[in-house]
């Protein structure tokens, strides 16, 4: 009894450990009945017990190695594995970033067994390496065996990209290289999660209308030029050496803890600089543009739903479906705030790019995964203020 019972447990912890036969093998759980029934056979020591039982071995051989019609497409869900079983193991590359620490959250929350990687170390879970170097990248997946990398790394800015077109160039490509190169190694069955970006579609051509993924393409800045030669790159390695990697092409993302930068935290900051009295003026940019909006918890939800579910070798789009424009961004901020600042431009606005659109259209995301966003953007905004207000 105890034998059999071992061996089980041994086939047990082996399916949990291996995700892609965790995703696709056929649930048995029936069987354990069968297995039982066995043993109570054997210990009655009688030969038509015996018979009986020998009988039920090969059935349940039959259904184990030839499959039954009934279960034979059934799915072994992760819900299965949660009582007594450890979870898939994942790795996150820049945890301690803006995104990196909702999707460490998120994936904990799932009970996933979570390890970080990144330039600090701030727990015994957050490995201290430089991804860059592919020595570094060899020992952590050597170390940690994940069942799946999240790839959060990487240079954000598409502005700034232009006065460090080296750095985005390695940030962006090598990373994400390293990684594919060092699965084929040391796990060669994980899943790999890349965040490309919407910067890489060609926002003129699409008309206003809402991109998806085989909308046009443009590389116009170092930044998305770095996000499109990241996809070539691993797409080809994927193919060449039967790598299971998904890219996700993510909208702009907004949410507590992210710094300024980016349009919504250098609008939250200003503002309450104007309510501390430490100024009267609030600089913007281009208020006329239109552009998708997600709260980052539903990004990283999505990113969690595409390890679990995605179709290895696709590309995703990841947003709300919403676009909002610029202006009235600014607009909420200011009711939720007593501040009435002096708008000021930053520099002129063209009137060729003054009113493009980009709406993310995530409808392959959420027929293969049933993603849906959860969070109103106007709660995020307020979030957003009160957090600049709290420093």
């Amino acid at each position: 009894m105890l034998l059999v019972v071992e061996i089980m447990a041994a086939g047990y912890n082996f399916l949990t450990n291996n995700e892609k036969l965790n995703r696709k093998l056929e649930s048995q759980f029936e069987l354990c009945y069968d297995w039982f029934q066995i043993v109570v056979y054997w210990l009655r020591w009688s030969i038509k017990e015996i018979l009986m039982a020998g009988f039920l071995l090969c059935s349940v051989f039959l259904r184990c190695f030839c499959g039954s019609g009934a279960h034979q497409n059934a799915e072994v869900t992760i819900e299965s594995f949660k009582q007594g079983v450890s979870m898939p193991k994942l790795l996150i590359v820049g945890s301690n970033g803006f995104a990196g620490r909702y999707l460490k959250s998120e994936l904990e929350e799932h009970e996933y067994d979570v390890y970080g990687v990144d330039l600090k170390s701030n727990d015994d879970r957050t490995i201290k390496a430089d991804m860059l170097i592919p020595d570094c990248v060899d020992a952590v997946l050597e170390k940690v065996q994940p069942d799946g990398i999240f790839n959060l790394s990487g240079f954000a800015s598409p502005h700034l990209s232009w006065s460090q077109v080296i750095q985005t160039m390695h940030l962006n490509v090598d990373i994400s290289v390293n990684l594919a190169l060092s699965m084929q190694k040391y796990c060669h069955n994980a899943r790999l999660i890349v965040i490309g970006s919407a910067n890489q579609y060609n926002v003129d051509a699409c008309n206003n209308m809402p991109i998806n993924e085989l909308s046009p393409l443009k590389a116009d800045d170092p930044y998305s030029v770095s996000k499109q030669a990241q996809e070539a790159l691993l797409s080809m390695l994927a193919s060449r050496n039967q790598l299971d990697i998904i890219i996700t092409r993510s909208f702009n993302h907004i949410g507590p803890g992210q710094k300024k930068g980016f349009v919504v935290p250098d609008f939250a900051s200003g503002i309450v600089n104007v309510e501390r009295g430490l100024t009267k003026e609030l600089e913007v940019g281009n208020l006329q543009v239109r552009r998708d909006f997600s709260d980052v918890r539903d990004i990283v939800r999505a990113y969690r739903l595409l390890y679990e579910k995605g179709h290895s070798g696709e590309v995703y789009n990841v947003g709300s479906g919403q676009d909002y424009q610029i202006r009235w961004i600014l607009e909420t901020l200011l009711s939720y705030s007593n501040a009435t600042p002096r708008i000021k431009q930053r520099f002129p606005v063209s009137t060729s790019n003054a009113t493009n659109r980009m709406i993310c259209d995530f409808s392959k995301l959420h027929e293969h995964t049933g993603y849906e966003p959860q969070f109103h953007i106007q709660e995020t905004l307020r979030e957003v203020l009160q957090h600049f207000r709290s420093l």
